[in-house]
């Protein structure tokens, strides 16, 4: 079990962590073994432009660093907040797609490739609530740590 983890939290936060760092390595594996495919729909975003070949690299590795920073219990708190940072901005810049009505394909790789704009959203969206519950949890978990830590440590407390 993760060390971040409580008993008390166990569950949802080992289910929401693993399913994001199964995400992280679904489409980061994926957007690399399609690498040169991934570049070019890249540089032929309206946003990215000349940017793509930079972002078909970063962006698969940085998922990958991600699921792994997720799985390190030191780096689980940033790595949660690094996470929806890259969600939120993901679905940001679909919602400027859809609205745009750019018919561009997805770079995401796999079956979730084949998910429609709309679709695309809602699936961010979950995992979007799914990290949010994660980073509360682990909160709500930190919080009690160091209040009996502090009531443990505090000079002339009586426990």
């Amino acid at each position: 079990m993760h060390a971040a983890i409580t008993k008390s939290t166990a569950p949802v936060n080992s289910i929401a962590i693993s399913l994001l760092i199964f995400l992280y390595v679904y489409t980061g594996t994926e957007k690399l073994l399609a690498f040169q495919q991934n570049a070019i729909v890249l540089s032929q975003l309206p946003m990215i432009g000349g940017y793509g070949t930079f972002l078909a690299v970063t962006l698969p590795v940085s998922e990958l660093l991600l699921s792994f920073a997720l799985l390190i219990p030191a780096t689980t708190r940033i790595a949660l907040f690094i996470s929806l940072a890259l969600l939120l901005t993901f679905t940001g810049y679909l919602i400027i797609s859809l609205f745009n009505h750019y018919d561009l394909p997805c770079t995401c790789g796999g079956v979730i490739q084949q998910l429609t704009w709309k679709q695309h959203v809602l699936f961010n969206t979950a995992f979007i609530a799914i990290n949010i519950v994660a980073i509360y949890r682990l909160r709500i978990h930190h919080k009690k740590s160091l209040q009996s830590g502090f009531i443990a440590e505090t000079p002339g407390s009586k426990t």
